[in-house]
């Protein structure tokens, strides 16, 4: 009956172990991500249909419905002359590690915001361009 008992807990023991393991982090920071700019809302935050990695989820604006949507937290604009706009094509890499601590840095907080629907997968990146990276 002992020897029952301890196997009953070692098992449970185990269970408990593999189900509790933490979920690694479902973005990789150095794969270069590339979409199109679809909106932004303040110089801070730009909502980007992915297109060549199924990491967004499907957004609505204005009777346009998107496929993989993220929405970018902090891009570092002062890279990018000319700036963003709609429809633009950007290339990016994304902060793995802030993303997953959700604590991005805003490089250019916003005065006001405009109320937008976000997607839920707001992530936060440390490069961005127009150029396809390096």
């Amino acid at each position: 009956m002992k020897n029952i008992l301890s196997i009953v807990i070692f098992l449970f023991t185990a269970l408990l172990l593999i189900t509790c393991t933490k979920e690694d982090n479902p973005y990789d920071g150095n794969t270069c991500y590339e979409g199109i700019i679809v909106a932004g809302d303040c110089p801070s935050l730009y909502f980007v249909q992915v297109t060549n990695a199924p990491i967004g989820v499907e957004w609505d604006r204005k009777d346009s419905l998107f496929n993989n949507v993220v929405m970018l937290n902090n891009p570092p604009f002062n890279r990018i002359e000319g700036g963003l706009t709609i429809g633009t094509k950007v290339y990016f890499h994304i902060d793995a590690k802030a993303t997953e601590q959700r604590s991005c840095s805003d490089f250019y907080p916003c005065p006001t915001t405009i109320p937008l629907k976000k997607p839920s997968v707001q992530l936060c990146i440390d490069y961005i361009s127009l150029n396809q990276c390096k």
